[in-house]
């Protein structure tokens, strides 16, 4: 898919999240084991390069090229009536999509490091003052600011929200997929508002387990956002209607 195929991302109804995750569930179940060998690559790649000189730079310099192989193999197993695609993955490591991702991954730390300044600016400047020194010494208007000091924040994570499958499975340029993934969200704030709520059920699912349930929480995650792109975005085709009911089967 080259970007004149990509459609324009489209307004979908709220009650689509609940799809998105009865799709996540569907691909987990299908391909469990190939879903628990990516979680624990994914793991153990953060875990070893947490031990990295500037490691966590690093890791958040290359999320977008671990989660752009994810999406394509969401996105060669949907097509297929397959729960996952592995083998799909390594399409995220051609030079096509490889260095794409990787400035998207630049691209998005400078995104949440603007976006998060104000706040950064403001708790500091609130601490010198003293404003900050003890319980209930913030004032309502204090509290004011530093609630809109935190709406950049929004923006930030509806522009990265998509922005990594819209690179390797639309070939969008970063920028691109950054202005694109951000037109996607606006349009939807209800369907993707529910879609989180979903998710933020299933991490209280995994904390109430003591993290027993991330290996089923996270992919059926992974997976329903891999769904919410693919309807918003309408990649979907007539034929694939059959293969979503095997995959929710």
């Amino acid at each position: 898919m080259n970007q004149s195929e990509l459609p324009q991302p489209r307004r979908v109804p709220a009650l689509s999240a609940n799809d998105w995750m009865r799709h996540g569930w569907g691909q987990f179940k299908r391909s469990p084991l190939h879903w628990a060998l990516v979680l624990l690559v994914f793991v153990l790649f953060y875990v070893l390069v947490s031990y990295l000189p500037g490691g966590q730079l690093l890791g958040a310099c290359l999320q977008p090229l671990m989660l752009g192989a994810i999406m394509l193999g969401c996105h060669a197993g949907s097509r297929e009536a397959y729960g996952f695609r592995v083998d799909a993955m390594k399409q995220a490591f051609d030079d096509s999509r490889l260095w794409p991702l990787v400035k998207l991954g630049l691209l998005g730390i400078a995104v949440q490091v603007l976006a998060i300044l104000p706040l950064g600016l403001t708790l500091v400047n609130m601490m010198q003052s003293g404003a900050m020194a003890e319980p209930g010494a913030v004032s309502p208007a204090q509290a004011l600011l530093l609630l809109a000091v935190t709406l950049p924040l929004l923006p930030a994570i509806m522009a990265l929200w998509f922005a990594p499958a819209l690179v390797a499975v639309g070939r969008l340029s970063p920028i691109a997929a950054l202005r694109t993934s951000l037109t996607g969200c606006w349009r939807n704030p209800l369907g993707l508002s529910l879609h989180g709520l979903w998710m933020f059920l299933l991490l209280v699912l995994v904390a109430l387990t003591y993290g027993l349930a991330l290996f089923v929480a996270a992919p059926v995650m992974i997976a329903s956002i891999y769904a919410s792109f693919e309807d918003i975005f309408d990649l979907r085709r007539p034929a694939e209607a059959d293969r979503e009911r095997v995959l929710e089967a």
